[in-house]
């Protein structure tokens, strides 16, 4: 991402996807919420994904469902500033449908992750994974919508969640 040409250009609204990801080496910012930060800084609203894993208070949940530590998260507190966070989600079933299909990439590079099939028996993990999305999501919605919450005086943050 060029956070520069961004910032000259300074639209109304950026689309980033990734908000967990780590930056190339010699980028401003060793993470992209931390571009994120500094585009919300400057006026701009920020439309960006993430997936749950990414959420650092659910490491542990993450970690204890799929044996995976995952080292790319995203700090609570940038989640704290969404104005919006939008939850997409699959059923067991369509995940099973959209793994018969080959719609998911489970890719070779992942290696010590968990693959999933598209068998029943592999699906528990999945059914986990959602009730510790439901259980963030209504973290979130319970801060987003506290009557004492102040306004942080920065853009907009709308985060895309996906489950799988």
């Amino acid at each position: 991402m060029d956070l520069d040409a961004i910032l000259t250009w300074h639209p109304g609204l950026a689309v980033v996807d990734e908000l967990a990801h780590t930056n190339a080496p010699g980028s401003r910012h060793p993470k992209r919420y931390q571009d994120v930060l500094e585009l919300l800084d400057a006026g701009i609203d920020v439309y960006t994904t993430l997936n749950v894993q990414h959420v650092a208070s659910r490491s542990d949940t993450v970690r204890q469902i799929s044996g995976v530590s995952v080292h790319e998260t995203v700090p609570d507190s940038v989640l704290d500033l969404a104005d919006e966070i939008a939850l997409v989600d699959l059923t067991p079933e369509q995940l099973r449908l959209r793994l018969a299909e080959g719609k998911v990439y489970l890719g070779e590079k992942r290696t010590g992750r968990r693959r999933i099939s598209s068998e029943k028996a592999t699906l528990p993990p999945c059914a986990k994974w959602r009730y510790a999305l439901s259980q963030n999501m209504s973290t979130a919605i319970c801060a987003t919508s506290c009557p004492r919450k102040k306004s942080w005086g920065r853009g907009r943050v709308a985060i895309g969640c996906s489950s799988r």
